[in-house]
């Protein structure tokens, strides 16, 4: 599923309603957060599909600041490496991907 919510962060429009985006950011934070490694491996590549769409990203920063601090948690936090290195990568995605 969060592959999915990512997926859907990463194509939608910028007239898509702020209510579901501000839910879906706050469905991504809570997953980045999380201990299970599988989750927070697919809630950061969530975050990292998300800052590639420079039109729903930007619309509102506090979107931005709310998963860069979960990402930042994780890194912090999380006792794999593997989620560590997904996290940091998600903080910098290349632009351009679809």
């Amino acid at each position: 599923m969060l592959r999915a919510v990512g997926g859907f962060l990463q194509l939608a429009p910028s007239k898509t309603p702020k209510l579901t985006v501000s839910r879906l950011v706050n469905v991504v934070d809570s997953a980045i957060r999380q201990k299970n490694a599988k989750v927070v491996w697919n809630g950061s590549k969530a975050a990292e599909y998300f800052f590639n769409n420079d039109a729903i990203s930007t619309i509102n920063i506090e979107w931005s600041h709310t998963l860069i601090r979960a990402l930042l948690f994780s890194v912090m936090s999380h006792q794999n490496n593997k989620v560590k290195i997904s996290c940091l990568g998600a903080l910098n995605p290349p632009k351009g991907t679809p």
